[in-house]
């Protein structure tokens, strides 16, 4: 997207439920972009990138230029909270948003340039009952567990394990 007033608006089917949006975003400048998930016309959260900020909500932080940022939004509609990740990092786990349902997204620029891609938004589904429980620290009785490792030779260059002499 390049200049004022440009942007992309997608409509589909209705997404309900806990859900996770994440866009990849490249801009050499920020001056005033807008991400907007919402319900038939309606905003229900909105992600600001303005003057080196990138926000949602009260929620801000820096907007590096010139690199490719993942932006990732989770909504819990039981809450109507979401949660705000910026290069896979949380930023904020409390913003409030409006809807229970997502049906398009829009991206827009308003003087800046704009690169996007990797369009994801899914449902995140509670973990299975007999799923795999959380790791338990071993107890070591003070001993520390470790590995060596000592690559002697290139794959494919061993010849055999005959007496060496060096003389």
């Amino acid at each position: 997207l390049k200049g004022s007033g440009a942007y992309a608006k997608r409509q589909f089917e209705t997404a309900s439920g806990k859900l996770k949006f994440s866009i990849k975003l490249y801009s050499t400048d920020s001056k005033d972009m807008k991400i907007i998930l919402g319900k038939d016309n309606v905003s229900a959260a909105e992600v600001d990138i303005k003057d080196g900020k990138i926000s949602c909500g009260s929620a801000a932080t820096d907007f590096k230029s010139n690199i490719w940022n993942k932006i990732t939004l989770e909504l819990d509609p039981t809450t109507d909270k979401a949660k705000l990740y910026v290069n896979y990092r949380e930023v904020e786990g409390n913003i409030s948003y409006t809807a229970d349902s997502i049906n398009q997204i829009t991206v827009s620029s308003n003087g800046g340039t704009m690169l996007t891609d990797d369009y994801l938004l899914e449902a995140i589904n509670p973990l299975p009952e007999d799923y795999v429980p959380e790791i338990e620290k071993a107890d070591s009785d003070g001993y520390y567990i470790g590995m060596q490792f000592c690559p002697m030779w290139e794959e494919g260059s061993h010849s055999g394990w005959d007496f060496e002499n060096s003389v």
